[in-house]
């Protein structure tokens, strides 16, 4: 990323912190900033309190309070072109998929998540 630029910025939505801190390190040496939100109702209001919003969005599915297919679902009534990628344990069927960009299972792979970001 050229130095003179603005860094990108992701959203990272995941109730684990544990996860929330490993893939805002992997951002933060890819050059990115990042945001965090531990719900999809504090997402929300991340995004609505953020002025220019995030470049893209990686959230968890299982997540309590708002989980992840309900806040892709308000992101997308939204923001219908934002970059979105899910990450999870279990895996996605039928029409869930279509909420997301791509969907990768947990422990991502840094190297999946640095061809994701290449692409969005």
């Amino acid at each position: 990323m050229d130095s003179e630029t603005e860094p990108h910025t992701a959203l990272v939505v995941d109730d684990d912190s544990g996860t929330r801190t490993m893939l805002r390190l992997i951002l933060e040496l890819e050059g990115w900033r990042v945001l965090e939100a531990g719900d999809g109702r504090e997402a929300l209001a991340k995004l609505s309190r953020n002025g220019s919003g995030p470049d893209v969005v990686i959230t968890d599915i299982e997540m309590p309070g708002m989980n992840g297919l309900e806040f892709a679902a308000r992101l997308r009534e939204r923001e219908s072109r934002l970059p979105l990628l899910a990450v999870t344990r279990h895996p996605l069927k039928g029409a869930d998929t279509d909420l997301f960009d791509q969907v990768l299972r947990k422990p991502v792979s840094v190297r999946a998540l640095r061809e994701w970001l290449t692409r969005h």
